[in-house]
């Protein structure tokens, strides 16, 4: 759990947002705690790591990129199936 050192600004921004969304200028939804927000991976990009190894930042931010024929609609989803 996040840690408030300013329970003030932490109000004042909430409020800010909530005033914005509530008149409709930003088209999103709020996403609850605990929503696991997966994103599309180019899996040939992806290499399967060696038992006890790891996949690079480098390497996993090259399988995430957006490549052609791949909307970015296409490229978020909000749940797992």
């Amino acid at each position: 759990m996040p840690i408030v050192k300013n329970p003030g600004q932490l109000a004042a921004v909430y409020k800010a947002a909530k005033e914005i969304l509530a008149a409709g200028d930003i088209p999103t939804r709020i996403i609850p705690a605990n929503t696991f927000i997966f994103r599309f991976v180019h899996l040939e990009y992806l290499p399967e790591p060696a038992p006890g190894g790891h996949v690079s930042k480098m390497t996993a931010y090259a399988a995430v990129q957006s490549r052609p024929g791949v909307s970015t609609f296409q490229s978020f989803n909000n749940g797992s199936y």
